[in-house]
């Protein structure tokens, strides 16, 4: 499915039930941003060019990135346990309405309940504590940078000591991996500023927040 054609029916269908997401691309955002970015993805088929799902995501900025992951959130469908959707729209369109419908009914159902949840880093960090264990080390990562955010400073360090370790681990392992040695530098560096004065650990997080904010292409406040 087109890029142009997902975005008509963003327009078309959603915008009155979002007034507050902007839409770029196949992205579909909230506005304003803050720490935790909320938002939407709609992708098709590699073999049914009609056929799509739509991604509800929460991305921690302040986790340094290039790119728009889905490691937080779900396919519609999953966000309350289910199966994942998948909706073909007709060539002729004729169950493009309802489809759409569906959509919606998912959305109310699932992703906004899950964005009021994971609003801020304090949110997010109480969604997914109880994650934040090896080998998660994306789930330790986030869950203990939201933590300095959040103010819960002896948790976070709590939770970077363990990710360190395990990182540690993993590098002298057989599955070493570059993005590891990134993780374990960002880590190692967050926890000595925590340790030396909190509030350098939460400018720097700060810092990394409106650098993936340019790298993604998205609005700074």
């Amino acid at each position: 499915m087109k890029t142009k054609y997902f975005q008509l029916l963003i327009h078309k269908y959603l915008a009155h039930l979002l007034p507050n997401y902007i839409n770029m691309k196949r992205l579909l955002y909230v506005e304003p941003i803050g720490e935790v970015l909320q938002g939407f993805f709609f992708d098709d088929s590699s073999f049914d060019k009609w056929k799509f799902v739509v991604y509800a995501f929460v991305l921690p900025l302040y986790v340094p990135t290039d790119h728009v992951s889905f490691n937080f959130g779900g396919r519609l469908g999953t966000l309350s346990g289910g199966q994942e959707r998948w909706w073909r729209i007709n060539e002729d369109k004729a169950n493009e309405t309802e489809i759409m419908q569906d959509v919606i009914s998912l959305i109310n159902k699932e992703a906004l309940p899950f964005f009021e949840k994971t609003a801020t880093p304090a949110d997010f960090s109480n969604m997914y504590i109880h994650k934040a264990n090896p080998p998660h080390i994306i789930i330790m990562e986030a869950v203990s940078y939201s933590l300095i955010l959040a103010n819960e400073y002896r948790k976070a360090e709590k939770i970077a000591i363990k990710n360190i370790r395990y990182l540690q681990q993993a590098i002298q392992g057989k599955y070493s991996h570059p993005h590891l040695y990134e993780k374990l530098a960002r880590t190692e560096l967050i926890l000595k500023a925590l340790q030396d004065n909190p509030q350098k650990a939460v400018s720097t997080l700060e810092i990394w927040r409106d650098e993936t904010l340019v790298n993604l292409g998205l609005p700074n406040r």
